[in-house]
């Protein structure tokens, strides 16, 4: 496709875009280039010139006209944006325990939100529709806000507000600074303690009754600050809350104030869950392991196992104080572990038994990855599998290389989900040797939060009318057949799944309930368990055929009687 920008011609490559409701982004020649699919939506030229008002350089405004040869206006230029996430994806503890988020980590990207808000607000324009798709974050925890041509400018309307982001009190599209405001108070509360304020439940009625509905429950002032409210049980404590936002939340979604945030978070005093599980239930806890701080991940080849904390590593009985950011584990062939990460784009290695630290120039990375002891780095267009040889020294050498499209990938948890002009593709990394793809129809055009795949089990996580569709996906060892095997509308983002060398597949969308399969294409059998012991944050793993979860600092083996 070729399009004019102030008069040069740019030649743009369909390898290089994502395609989204109102159009397709392409990024290349150093811009993020956004053609609309009609451009009769193309904003109005008022609104563009408004929007030059707003100063900060993370607000992703619109900057150049793009036309096409016959003079036609049909889009915008923009700063682009490299190795970001969506902030749905960081809203996942499942992202959040790979990346080493902590939860002063998101306290800082709540309040770079806010800062990012109150910039806009000084160039007199509302943000509206703050939603956690319209804000990216990249590796260093920078905030980016995208979607500015929806923003409301001082004489153009909003024109997108997602129903999870809205104030509804506001009416006749009568937004102001103040509901601007409460939309960022509903977000920040999901960023800190994992739920939307008027998910859960209302005890007196039925999930479904209008009476649990968002708008109902906003209106109301019912929100899961309320006695009366019940939610899962692994939701983050709001002793996590800063004190002062905790005040700004009550008044807000309990009493119905319009407020401005406060300027100082006040302090943070949290309290942790102690666990008591009763002997007398299904399922059977055996504890096997303990640290004295919470395990994030762990990492096992062979006999070896290494923890990885929030700011250490565990292994031979010692702690090893680590970085903040991104982390992996590989055992080479002497079965030693080495710790992996990126320093400057480049592979970093840092042997915990020799102590031995090598940078590898030759190695280039926006990602990586470790599955099945095998190194997946994403770079650019790139996704290239590496195993780690020893011939008198440790060295990676290039097993697979395949071409995705950059703009368009998201790389999940033993899976690469590529939307390719919305329809749905998944890379389904099924072990060293094999990286097949296949083409999901009922995912074309979704929003996807989260997914996973392990040994012919896909688990998947997508956004629609204001609730999480967990839709969990059996595949054929041909990988040219698939069927759904659950699915299930939720009030949350995280997956809970393992599937043990067995092809014995666990999951758990609530507290107090497993779900048992099995990955064989036409085994159709499955088991409902309730046992009030289970909670689902207990993170559930497998080593060989054994099942554990990981419960704060302790793990446990579980089987089921």
């Amino acid at each position: 496709m070729k399009v004019i920008v102030n008069g040069q011609s740019y030649s743009l490559n369909q390898n290089n875009s994502v395609s989204g409701g109102e159009g397709t982004v392409y990024v290349e020649h150093g811009k993020a280039f956004k053609i609309y699919h009609d451009p009769k939506k193309m904003i109005p030229l008022g609104k563009f010139q408004e929007l030059q008002n707003i100063k900060n350089k993370n607000v992703i405004k619109p900057e150049e006209l793009i036309y096409d040869y016959h003079q036609n206006i049909i889009g915008y230029t923009m700063k682009p944006l490299y190795n970001t996430v969506p902030l749905s994806r960081i809203l996942t503890t499942d992202y959040q325990n790979m990346h080493s988020i902590s939860h002063d980590d998101l306290i800082k990207i709540m309040l770079s939100i806010k800062q990012n808000i109150e910039d806009i607000h000084i160039a007199n324009c509302l943000m509206v529709d703050i939603n956690d798709s319209n804000i990216l974050v990249d590796q260093d925890l920078n905030v980016y806000i995208i979607d500015v041509d929806s923003f409301q400018t001082p004489n153009y309307r909003a024109t997108a507000l997602q129903e999870y982001a809205k104030d509804f009190s506001v009416k006749n599209y009568n937004f102001t600074v103040l509901s601007d405001w409460y939309s960022f108070a509903l977000l920040s509360f999901r960023l800190l303690v994992g739920i939307h304020p008027f998910l859960g439940r209302w005890n007196k009625f039925n999930k479904k009754d209008q009476q649990n509905s968002l708008e109902y429950r906003s209106i109301n002032n019912i929100s899961v600050l309320n006695s009366e409210v019940v939610y899962p049980k692994s939701v983050r404590d709001f002793s996590f809350i800063p004190k002062n936002y905790y005040k700004w939340f009550f008044e807000l979604f309990e009493k119905g104030q319009r407020l401005l945030p406060p300027n100082d978070i006040g302090s943070i005093v949290s309290n942790a869950k102690d666990l008591v599980l009763s002997t007398l239930q299904t399922i059977q806890f055996k504890k096997i392991f303990e640290l004295n701080k919470n395990i994030k991940q762990i990492y096992s080849f062979f006999n070896q196992s290494v923890y990885l904390t929030e700011n250490s590593v565990f292994f031979n009985n010692q702690y090893i104080s680590i970085t903040k950011g991104k982390k992996g584990i590989i055992f080479n062939q002497k079965n030693e572990p080495i710790l992996l990460k990126l320093n400057n784009n480049k592979l970093e290695s840092y042997n915990l038994s020799t102590h031995i630290i090598k940078l590898y120039d030759n190695i280039e990375a926006e990602d990586f990855f470790v599955f099945h002891n095998t190194l997946f780095i994403k770079n650019q267009s790139n996704f290239t599998t590496y195993a780690l040889l020893n011939f008198s020294e440790d060295f990676f050498a290039v097993k697979q290389n395949i071409t995705i499209m950059p703009f368009s990938s998201q790389v999940y948890d033993g899976c690469i989900y590529q939307n390719t002009m919305n329809k749905a593709w998944f890379y389904l990394i099924h072990d060293k040797e094999t990286l097949p793809i296949i083409k999901i129809n009922e995912l074309d055009s979704k929003k996807i939060i989260n997914a996973k795949y392990i040994n012919q089990i896909l688990y998947v996580v997508y956004l629609e009318n204001n609730q999480y569709i967990h839709k969990i996906f059996k595949i054929n060892h041909n990988f040219n057949e698939y069927k759904v095997i659950n699915n299930q509308l939720l009030d949350h983002s995280n997956i809970n799944m393992t599937v043990n060398e067995k092809g014995i597949t666990l999951f758990s969308y609530t507290d107090s309930t497993l779900f048992v399969y099995f990955n064989h294409y036409d085994n159709d059998k499955f088991r409902e368990i309730n046992d009030n012991n289970f909670l689902l944050d207990m993170k559930l793993n497998s080593k060989g055929s054994s099942i554990y979860t990981i419960i704060n600092n302790e793990i446990y083996q579980i089987s089921i009687l």
